[in-house]
């Protein structure tokens, strides 16, 4: 019989979590029993997922029939492939859908619960998003290239999408701003996570303008 080890603060954080009688963040794959069925093509979506492929469920269940702790466990799997997750609960003020700002708020929730397998328990945004400029700062220092065009041939595939030539525009402000101008790196980090607002907006075009930057007709999705 093989005895799987637990590391430490896996360990800590699920005897925690139980004391508390919330579910795990972390390591709860350790104490999840059945659903043997389910665990198996949750797997196999995310196999798929991390092969650049895509899927999509609903879990549906009774109030306390363990929705949560099942998403927790499927998550918690995605985190160990080393992908990346969001996550947050629908309210009347976090909406998919909305004309007042819930589906700002709803999307702003999920950029501050984005997780990784080192940041697990949210937070992960500008971690994700540093790593990919250092990457493209990288592959520019190897070509002889500038890392502003490294970053807009990576996200070249988001161009066709609602906001995707804007996005870009603002990775690659960030890494000028990450390197040169605190202030303007600020106002940035702000609009990653839907907080920013029309006069921090105005602000960041000044600051952009000040740096002889092509400034974009910002994407404003969930205003």
């Amino acid at each position: 019989m093989s005895v799987t080890r637990i590391r430490v603060k896996e360990r800590d954080a699920i005897i925690q979590s139980l004391k508390s009688g919330v579910t795990p963040r972390i390591g709860i794959q350790h104490i999840q029993v059945g659903r043997v069925n389910e665990i198996t093509a949750l797997h196999q979506d995310i196999e798929r997922i991390a092969d650049g492929g895509a899927s999509f469920r609903l879990i549906i269940g009774e109030y306390g029939s363990g929705k949560t702790f099942f998403l927790s466990v499927v998550r918690s799997i995605a985190l160990e492939k080393k992908l990346v997750t969001v996550s947050a609960d629908l309210s009347p003020d976090r909406r998919i859908h909305s004309s007042g700002g819930q589906a700002r708020n709803l999307y702003s929730e999920l950029m501050k619960n984005m997780s990784t397998r080192n940041k697990p328990d949210g937070n992960a945004l500008l971690s994700v998003v540093e790593r990919f400029v250092t990457e493209a700062r990288k592959e520019a220092d190897a070509n002889g290239s500038l890392v502003s065009s490294v970053i807009h041939k990576r996200l070249a595939a988001l161009s066709d999408m609602v906001g995707g030539y804007d996005f870009a525009k603002v990775i690659d402000a960030f890494w000028r701003g990450h390197e040169q101008d605190k202030s303007l790196f600020r106002i940035l980090c702000k609009y990653l996570f839907s907080e920013v607002a029309v006069q921090a907006v105005t602000e960041l075009d000044n600051k952009a303008a000040h740096c002889h930057t092509p400034v974009p007709q910002w994407h404003r999705p969930f205003l």
